[in-house]
């Protein structure tokens, strides 16, 4: 993930949508991380990110995890789609936010799907890895008017949830603000620290940064961020660890490094394959 100018932090708390406490993971896992695929992108498949044929793609070679934004349309449907990516890619005169959802539709060739179309989707094709995980199979954050409004999101997202009777496949990456930590109390189940910070400008990461942080369930630093104290203080405090957007061996050889929980890739399915050969390699 590309950022265009130093900044000092971005913070973003990872609330699961319902009252489940998952377990702390082993001090270092004897497995590769599990793969995210970023915007649930799928690499250089023909579909757009965040749509239902992507989706498809990941799922039917086994890549069952996204990392996907989500906004509300004008006539308050819950969409997914990152709104900037997808303003530029349809060349809107102005935000795909102050549209209804059909006119969306149409401009898009019905590629943009609701939350609840997704979360079915993706549910259908990846029930058993469901099972297997302690992290959601798909993680929602919410961009524009949904991350403002922080509660009404989380109640519509949980809704959705119930609905599908899938709550337990559902987190919300949610922007610590007063708003998510006033939500926090009646959410609570895994949480997790979402650090983006420009390298070389930001200091790396280390134990006191995971101190600072003990009342949360997870952490995830940007890969660039990640040091081997930060892992280490993060297992011992038993957190599960991320890390994003890893695309390059470098930044596949760091999460390796640390044992990281998930890894969030633009490429899902090539990084699933260049960290089973890296991990030969070590």
């Amino acid at each position: 993930m590309a950022v265009a100018r130093p900044i000092a932090a971005v913070t973003l708390v990872l609330v699961l949508v319902m009252r489940v406490r998952w377990a702390a993971p082993a001090a270092v896992s004897a497995h590769l991380p599990a793969v995210y695929a970023h915007r649930g992108a799928c690499g250089g498949c023909g579909f757009p990110p965040g749509s239902l044929g992507a989706l498809d793609a990941l799922a039917s070679t086994g890549a069952c995890g996204f990392d996907v934004d989500i906004f509300r349309t004008a006539d308050r449907h819950l969409v997914v789609g990152h709104p900037d990516e997808l303003q530029a890619r349809l060349k809107l005169a102005r935000s795909p936010e102050l549209l209804g959802l059909q006119r969306l539709r149409q401009l898009d060739g019905g590629s943009t799907a609701t939350v609840q179309r997704y979360l079915e989707r993706a549910h259908a094709r990846c029930a058993r890895a469901g099972s297997d995980r302690r992290v959601p199979v798909l993680l929602l954050e919410p961009k524009g008017a949904a991350a403002r409004h922080v509660l009404e999101t989380i109640v519509q997202v949980r809704r959705i949830a119930e609905r599908a009777s899938t709550p337990r496949f559902v987190g919300l990456w949610l922007e610590a603000t007063a708003a998510a930590a006033a939500a926090g109390p009646w959410l609570v189940t895994l949480y997790a620290l979402k650090v983006k910070h420009v390298a070389p400008v930001g200091r790396p990461l280390g134990a006191a940064d995971v101190r600072v942080q003990r009342a949360w369930n997870g952490v995830g630093p940007f890969w660039r961020m990640l040091t081997p104290v930060f892992a280490r203080e993060a297992r011992r405090a038993g957190q599960l660890l991320f890390t994003w957007v890893v695309d390059s061996d470098e930044a596949a050889r760091v999460a390796l490094g640390a044992g990281a929980d998930v890894v969030i890739s633009d490429d899902a399915v090539g990084m699933r394959a260049r960290l089973l050969a890296l991990s030969g390699s070590r």
